[in-house]
């Protein structure tokens, strides 16, 4: 039966061996893209990337992959394991930004927004790392849509100001190139809205259990707000000459980045998350099981 696989104390499950060879797999997969990124961004002379600069977005990743595995380790029934591991190998594909090849450059940029996109997937998924309902559907689908829809294409109409960062534009044209800035914040701001939204909701009509889940729904949701707020302020060409609010947004937005997979894997670790989750598993598994007429 599929209650043999669940043990109590957040102890390993039956799954959680057999995902190991796959784990580790992932793991030193991301150890190779850190070093691939580290050396091609390092190499660049020509954009004077600091090795701080190259370092934190192979940091992050990090993180993310470690609290990721870890979490997929001790809760292989729980996506959210799978989603930071996920939002890990973006943060490191996007340190490809940087790199003097354009091909690889090309790749960073597009990876940019994914961490974005699967932020928002794990607030609304988490703590039982599954979607439940609609409305947490649309908006999820939607933040992954905006990349080929927005994003891209806003690469392609020229929206990175810094020449040595136009490897994608097609379209050489600073009005077409605001334009095309404005409908991304603005499309950002929305989903935004909306995942605050949706969160709020949930806390106001949740059991008390679930109100534990408030501090990793802030810390996310003021993530997210950092990074609108940067892209505003790049908007307004104001991330150049820098000044007292970009430098602290800038600070509150590493620390936080940082803290938050931290936060999702102390979520479903701890008891009352896990014994929620492994329930629900428990109940889906045993929807799924055909009934047996009595002999």
């Amino acid at each position: 039966m599929a209650a043999t696989h669940f043990r109590s104390g957040g102890r390993r499950t039956a799954g959680s061996s057999a995902l190991g060879p796959a784990l580790a797999a992932i793991a030193l997969c991301a150890a190779g893209l850190v070093v691939l990124q580290l050396s091609v961004v390092l190499a660049n002379e020509d954009r004077g990337i600091s090795g701080a600069e190259a370092a934190l977005p192979a940091l992050v990743g990090l993180v993310y992959v470690g609290a990721g595995l870890l979490a997929w380790t001790r809760r292989p029934h729980n996506r959210i394991g799978a989603l930071l591991t996920a939002a890990g190998l973006a943060w490191i594909g996007w340190g490809l930004w940087a790199a003097d090849v354009r091909a690889l450059a090309a790749v960073g940029l597009l990876c940019g927004p994914l961490p974005f996109a699967i932020t928002i997937h794990l607030l609304l998924a988490f703590p039982s790392g599954r979607l439940e309902g609609r409305a947490e559907r649309i908006v999820v689908s939607a933040g992954y849509l905006l990349i080929p829809f927005v994003y891209a294409p806003t690469e392609l109409l020229g929206a990175s100001r810094a020449d040595d960062l136009r490897v994608l534009d097609v379209v050489d044209d600073p009005a077409v190139a605001d334009a095309a800035r404005a409908i991304q914040t603005v499309a950002a701001a929305l989903l935004l809205i909306a995942t605050a939204a949706l969160l709020l909701r949930r806390l106001r009509g949740a059991e008390p259990g679930r109100r534990q889940a408030a501090p990793v729904y802030l810390s996310g949701i003021v993530a997210l707000t950092v990074v609108v707020l940067l892209d505003v302020l790049d908007g307004a060409g104001l991330t150049a000459t820098g000044g007292w609010p970009v430098d602290v947004l800038n600070v509150v937005g590493v620390g936080i980045v940082l803290l938050l997979p931290l936060a999702f894997l102390a979520g479903i670790l701890r008891g009352g998350f896990a014994r929620s989750g492994e329930l629900q598993e428990l109940l889906r598994r045993l929807g799924d099981t055909p009934c047996r007429p009595s002999a």
